[in-house]
């Protein structure tokens, strides 16, 4: 099969949909029980007030940074490609200070299914034919 632009595009919002959806869905559906879940673990937890601040700065400017490089995968722009992956690296060390986080089976569904997206969108980048479109 031959990877046209169009589909590559298609692809890219795709993986951002998920992504996007596997971040809000707990806010939407299942709010009150994932909240209490959640009060409970950091209740057994003692999760300082700096590391939660940090991890906010850090967090929104992943997401920040993530918002442009997809952006930039869109318009095809060659260095949207290694923001992607900076990005899609630094957040990997980072669930080691998470700690206890709580997820509805549904969201963490759409989170793996979105962090698989992001792998075959990180593996076409690097490859022909899609490598050609970004080095055009």
């Amino acid at each position: 099969m031959f990877m046209t632009v169009v589909t590559y595009r298609i692809l890219v919002i795709l993986t951002f949909l998920v992504l996007v959806l596997s971040l809000s869905l707990d806010y939407f559906w299942q709010k009150d029980l994932v909240e209490f879940v959640a009060e409970f673990a950091e209740s057994l937890l003692d999760i300082g007030v700096i590391r939660n601040n940090f991890l906010n700065i850090f967090f929104t400017l992943m997401l920040l940074l993530a918002i442009y490089s997809f952006v930039g995968l869109l318009r095809l722009q060659k260095h949207a490609r290694y923001v992607f992956l900076a990005v899609f690296l630094f957040l990997v060390p980072i669930y080691l200070l998470l700690g206890v986080s709580v997820q509805s089976g549904l969201s963490r569904l759409f989170s793996d299914v979105g962090l698989i997206m992001s792998g075959v969108l990180i593996a076409l980048m690097f490859t022909q034919p899609v490598k050609y479109y970004f080095d055009r």
